[in-house]
């Protein structure tokens, strides 16, 4: 299995290159307990709105559910591991997402049981306090947000809920490297990413390689049906109101908006080999995803600079 059931102290830099994905952190060697079995929304629980937003942020699994009620309880079930965007179930991971599955939308491979735990904009987990999740996965959704206009505030945390403790304010994001961009909604995405990571956590992030998906469309050899499917990819498959992408990105382009927002470490993967969805398609053997994975660098909750012994190291395979 190369997913992340496994988690063990780590003390070494990453190491690109070599295995799959096992997360690590430094908690020492345990294994992840299954997720809670996924319960029906309490009545009363918003749904999501015709529009696709929350009516509130209460519909919640029931893995959700004693997630956050260990983080009340001040005793936080660390890993904990967020796919934001997702629809595919896996043990040990929290699916975030505004909405159910569209009918034209598909789960690859064997974890084709679609859940959402926890019904949320990626712009907003306010159900998690700062510093308290060791990995973030996004795959194929920062795209959707838009690089010019901003994105709504996120939610204050809920009312009594204790997410850890926090860390200091880490030092102002270098928005200026952004210019105009840097009050859109894909830094708004990230900095909220950002600040709920733990001090050295990872975030794993995969989006439409627009250098390959151009020159995939330029290549006369294609047909007039196979250049609507690679334009499809570009500016989205538009099947409804959210399924549209707002903003393209290369490999420099990505990266400078993730050391614009506090990300270090950040490195380019072929596959991250977590889930089986659009961050490992080919098309006419090209691979059309930019995966790259990154480290929050903050300071600790003491005020230290972040160390080794917190750092998640996510071995990957490089380009």
């Amino acid at each position: 299995d190369t997913g992340s059931e496994k988690v063990t102290a780590a003390r070494a830099q990453p190491r690109p290159g070599k295995g799959e994905i096992p997360v690590f952190s430094a908690l020492g060697e345990q294994q992840q307990q299954p997720s809670s079995p996924r319960a029906a929304p309490a009545p009363g629980t918003g749904r999501p709105s015709p529009d696709g937003r929350l009516a509130n942020l209460t519909q919640i699994s029931g893995a959700a559910a004693a997630t956050l009620a260990a983080l009340a309880a001040g005793s936080p079930p660390l890993p904990i591991l967020l796919n934001i965007g997702g629809h595919a179930a896996r043990a040990g991971w929290l699916v975030v997402n505004v909405a159910e599955p569209s009918s034209e939308a598909k789960v690859m491979g064997p974890e084709a049981k679609r859940v959402v735990d926890v019904y949320s904009e990626m712009h907003d987990l306010s159900l998690f306090g700062d510093s308290t999740v060791t990995c973030i996965y996004a795959s194929h959704v920062l795209e959707h947000a838009s690089y010019r206009l901003p994105a709504l505030e996120p939610r204050p945390p809920r009312p009594g809920l204790k997410t850890g403790t926090p860390a200091p304010a880490p030092a102002r994001p270098r928005r200026e490297l952004l210019g105009a961009l840097g009050s859109g909604e894909v830094a708004s995405v990230l900095a909220e990413w950002y600040r709920v990571l733990l001090p050295g956590g990872a975030l794993l992030v995969a989006v439409p390689d627009l250098d390959a998906l151009a020159a995939l469309y330029l290549n006369h050899t294609l047909s007039p049906a196979e250049k609507l499917f690679v334009m499809r990819m570009i500016y989205g498959g538009q099947v409804d109101a959210r399924d549209f992408h707002e903003t393209g990105f290369d490999e420099s382009l990505l990266v400078q908006f993730l050391t614009a927002s506090g990300f270090c470490e950040v490195r380019r993967a072929r596959r991250f080999g977590l889930f089986q969805d659009t961050s490992e398609m080919h098309y006419k053997g090209v691979p059309i995803s930019l995966n790259i994975a990154a480290t929050a660098c903050k300071p600790m909750p003491d005020g230290n600079p972040m160390s080794d012994e917190t750092r998640v190291v996510v071995d990957i395979p490089g380009r």
